[in-house]
């Protein structure tokens, strides 16, 4: 795999960070953050870019969004 061409460091707080990676079969996103991993593969580093705008809302709306309780019902 080829260095990355677009990375977005870590912030402080919950947002995740991502890198964009030029690979034989396409372009390589990687999504990561405390909790979750994302990769998939793209034609373009553009459609790339594209899914970064997509996940990081998707991100920022499961974190707006109140915890709901882990607790199963017994079978």
């Amino acid at each position: 795999m080829g260095s990355a061409v677009a990375t977005l460091p870590p912030e402080p707080g919950p947002r995740p960070n991502y890198s964009i990676a030029p690979t034989e079969r396409g372009w390589l996103l990687v999504i990561q953050d405390g909790e979750c991993s994302v990769m998939q593969v793209f034609r373009t580093s553009a459609a790339a870019r594209c899914a970064v705008d997509r996940m990081m809302s998707f991100f920022d709306t499961m974190r707006a969004q109140n915890p709901v309780s882990r607790e199963y019902a017994p079978y």
